[in-house]
């Protein structure tokens, strides 16, 4: 079906993004909006299919137009269009219900659908760094009518208002989101511990800013170290390797550089052995804990490398080094001289009425079931832009505090740690600069299993960790929900779009900022539960 157009602007060049991208319009009856859709190329050989959801984002599928039909396999499409004629391209949806161009009419109504595309000839250049390439952006628009397909009397759309409601769904826009929400969540964090420490001043005099001081020193190297080390992961191509079953909006981060756990991760350490001491038996534990998960993942992330592919480590190979690293670290645990009885005893306080639960040999299945859960928790967690950082930071403070009143220095451990993911975020916030790939994530779940492990905390670390065991129980909810259907009826389903959790939400069209806010509120309140619970339970 032939769309007249109303309006309709130059296309620009290769070149620069444009300012004002032309805006080309049509009118359009809503029998005729899937051809609207299909005539929004992204390059001469390659169109986008958009559906528009009620959220005001998109789900893309991009194929390549074969005699003027398209296929739907978004991520395989966009991997050959790489890989051969070297075109990328993404789209961006404007509000569609609510940009409305007046009141219902008696004949019908109607209702503005725009879209911004952008592409780029990625055939000069670097494929791996996107950022970098010229890009040339268009905006279609189109007005629909609804109720009566032969209304003529549609006005011209008011193209500062069509601009303006795609420059609010920019992602330009959402960077600065982002960044505005990184900064007041550091603030909050910091305003917490302040308030902790203003309070063990009262009660029991020692040295000022005890988990301020190494907190802010955290915070503060690990995000000049990302400065430095960034564009050095850049530089020898340690780049992300992008599921290709995943989101088709993710694959414009392929060539993000990942081990970003190699800077962050040491930073914190370090701080935190300085502002403790290395005689302090727990700290050493955990430190040596998070070394070795640290190494596990560097190995997997190392492997995926070499392989160009997004697994490294087989799983059972994984999990294998995981449970050993925990029973070990429990060995270890037993016959150091640490500071908490629960450890001599094997005793894990829960709040009533259970009280003190005597484990005896079964700590040593706990600890492992315990490093083995977070390390992997956080690692499924990693898959949004700030979204594993910005939780593990609020994980940790919260342990910080529980664990105070069994050993200090591993609250200092926490805050450090916290500081750390949180220099961390400046750089992997959205648009992310780096991940911080296997190296960081099983390294961030080791030190907060550790912390547990070493007090007998482990009822506040599930809570801190709240986002995390979400995250695992939906992957786990999703394969075993498959696996049984598969049994029942021959053909497996699923009652997630896309596991983990946060991919879901995704696929309902909820974009990654807005979704790792929610995750940072929600993080903060089990932060505060776990921190008052371990208080109690002390």
């Amino acid at each position: 079906m032939a769309l007249p157009q109303t309006a309709l602007s130059s296309v620009p060049g290769p070149g620069l993004p444009v300012k004002n991208p032309p805006l080309k319009v049509f009118s359009t009856s809503s029998v005729g909006m899937r051809s609207f859709w299909r005539s929004i190329p992204c390059a001469p050989e390659f169109g986008n299919i958009v559906k528009p959801s009620h959220k005001s984002q998109i789900d893309i599928a991009t194929a390549p137009r074969v005699n003027g039909r398209f296929g739907f396999s978004g991520a395989a499409a966009i991997r050959n269009c790489r890989q051969g004629l070297g075109k990328f391209s993404c789209c961006t949806l404007a509000s569609c219900e609510n940009y409305s161009t007046g009141p219902k009419r008696p004949l019908g109504h109607s209702h503005v659908v725009a879209v911004k595309v952008f592409y780029s000839d990625m055939s000069a250049k670097d494929p791996e760094n996107f950022a970098s390439v010229p890009k040339v952006e268009e905006i279609y628009a189109a007005e629909q009518t609804v109720g009566n397909p032969e209304l003529t009397d549609i006005p011209l759309l008011d193209e500062t208002a069509v601009r303006t409601t795609l420059d609010a769904n920019d992602p330009n826009s959402e960077a600065r989101f982002a960044k505005m929400t990184a900064a007041g969540y550091f603030t909050l964090a910091l305003g917490s511990l302040l308030l902790v420490d203003c309070y063990l001043q009262r009660i029991t005099p020692g040295p000022l800013w005890f988990l301020t001081k190494p907190f802010l020193v955290s915070a503060a190297i690990s995000a000049i170290c990302g400065y430095v080390c960034v564009p050095l992961l850049r530089k020898i191509k340690a780049a992300q390797i992008i599921r290709k079953e995943g989101p088709a909006t993710h694959l414009v981060k392929s060539g993000t550089p990942s081990m970003g756990g190699l800077f962050f991760i040491p930073v914190g350490l370090t701080v935190a052995a300085i502002f403790t001491g290395t005689a302090n038996v727990e700290v050493r534990g955990a430190i040596a804990l998070t070394l070795v998960y640290g190494g596990i993942g560097l190995l997997d992330d190392t492997l995926s490398l070499v392989r160009k592919h997004n697994y490294g480590l087989p799983g059972r190979i994984k999990f294998v080094l995981q449970v050993v690293a925990g029973i070990g670290f429990f060995l270890w645990l037993k016959s150091a001289n640490v500071s908490s009885s629960n450890i001599t005893k094997t005793v894990v306080p829960l709040p009533a009425p259970v009280g003190h639960l005597h484990l005896g040999k079964w700590y040593m299945a706990l600890t492992a079931f315990c490093c083995t859960a977070m390390s992997n928790g956080v690692n499924l967690t990693d898959g949004l832009d700030g979204l594993a950082g910005g939780t593990a930071a609020a994980a940790f403070i919260g342990m910080a505090v529980a664990v105070l009143p069994l050993c200090p220095a591993l609250g200092r451990f926490g805050s450090s740690m916290a500081g750390a993911c949180f220099g961390f975020l400046v750089h992997n916030r959205y648009k992310a600069e780096v991940f911080m790939g296997d190296t960081g994530s099983l390294a961030l779940g080791g030190a907060l299993a550790a912390m547990a492990a070493s007090t007998g905390m482990f009822f506040p670390l599930f809570v801190a960790s709240g986002i995390f065991v979400v995250e695992t129980l939906s992957v786990i909810g999703q394969v075993s929900y498959f696996q049984l259907t598969k049994r029942l009826y021959g053909e497996g389903r699923r009652w997630l779009r896309m596991a983990p959790l946060h991919h879901h939400l995704e696929f309902l069209g909820f974009f990654e900022t807005r979704i790792s806010t929610l995750a940072y509120a929600l993080g903060i309140i089990l932060s505060t539960l776990a921190a008052y619970s371990g208080l109690l339970l002390s």
